[in-house]
């Protein structure tokens, strides 16, 4: 009875030794697993490290360009608002030229077919500076010194060709009229293959926003949810 005691206490001890030696490699292999998954989190998150910076930094520059874009869009306002003003007034001078040379070709001097042509004009932006010229004549400023005086104004090649040419022509003692309807089709011309180059340069001014915007967002969809998904 003694014995069989002594033996079942001896089983029972050795039992809850292999038990506790069981539990105690089952922790540690649970230790090592754990190890090993977090250093495999940690590989992953390095890998992805390079792709977080590399988006921070296209965000930061993204924000950074919409600002700017915004200061240049405020600060060019007044400049683009003058491009328009010049534009419209050179897209109208081949008609004004043609009606100045059909009224002195009827007989009215040119001073006077150009103080008639302005009251008739309807209101813009070339019958505002034809008007100032105008009332220059008027004040008694020479018709030449108020043709200088518009093209110094408006800073405009197609007016400073047109009031250079036409103030030749006057010195040389050419028919106005000839003169007149000649700079038209000269100005005409120009117009043509002015709206035929900006429309040449229309695809490279495109294709800046289209490298350092438009590419990397694109990049970065396609690749962000592979890369992010893999952490």
């Amino acid at each position: 009875m003694g014995l069989f005691l002594i033996l079942s206490g001896a089983s029972t001890l050795y039992f809850l030794w292999d038990l506790y030696d069981f539990q105690k490699r089952v922790r540690l292999l649970r230790q090592r697993l754990d190890q090993k998954k977090e250093i495999d989190n940690n590989t992953k998150i390095l890998w992805s490290i390079p792709f977080i910076v590399l988006l921070l930094i296209y965000q930061t520059a993204l924000g950074i360009g919409f600002a700017l874009s915004l200061v240049i869009l405020y600060y060019f306002e007044k400049e683009n608002k003058k491009t328009i003003y010049v534009k419209t007034v050179e897209n109208e001078l081949p008609h004004f030229l043609r009606l100045m040379a059909v009224t002195i070709g009827a007989g009215l001097s040119t001073n006077t077919a150009l103080e008639e042509i302005v009251n008739r004009m309807n209101k813009g932006p070339l019958n505002t500076e034809l008007l100032q010229v105008v009332q220059e004549i008027r004040l008694g400023i020479s018709r030449k010194e108020a043709l200088k005086n518009w093209s110094k104004r408006m800073q405009s090649e197609q007016v400073a060709f047109l009031v250079q040419s036409w103030i030749q022509s006057e010195e040389l003692g050419t028919k106005p009229g000839e003169v007149l309807n000649f700079l038209a089709d000269q100005l005409h011309d120009r117009k043509v293959r002015q709206v035929e180059t900006e429309a040449m340069q229309a695809g490279v001014k495109i294709t800046l926003p289209l490298a350092f915007l438009i590419f990397p967002a694109v990049i970065i969809v396609i690749f962000g949810p592979i890369i992010v998904g893999g952490i």
